[in-house]
């Protein structure tokens, strides 16, 4: 078994750190960098009737039900699989929440 020395743990010894060294390309160091803003993005995640119906607390038959009725979103069909877009699952929920304080008044 190998003992480490210090030249070791050196991360100027790194091969990717000498390799950037020989060559003059550095990375730029967290600091510099700027944050991703990801919460801003539209989700366009599919999601299947198990994940749809654990997300809304609606079973098979009422979500096929209310399609029907065209009060809930329509699934795409990607081959033989019914599967929902995320967002608009989202969206659906975000419209009855706003709902809920209209019916009342």
């Amino acid at each position: 078994m190998r003992h480490m020395n210090q030249r070791d743990i050196n991360p100027q010894n790194h091969p990717i750190n000498s390799a950037e060294a020989q060559t003059g390309h550095t990375r730029p160091a967290l600091d510099d960098l700027a944050p991703v803003q990801v919460f801003n993005q539209p989700r366009h995640n599919l999601l299947r009737l198990a994940e749809v119906m654990r997300r809304t607390a609606i079973g098979r038959t009422s979500i096929y039900q209310m399609i029907k009725l065209n009060t809930f979103p329509r699934p795409v069909k990607v081959g033989s699989a019914s599967l929902w877009i995320d967002v608009e699952i989202s969206d659906w929920i975000t419209q009855l929440m706003a709902a809920r304080g209209q019916s009342s008044q």
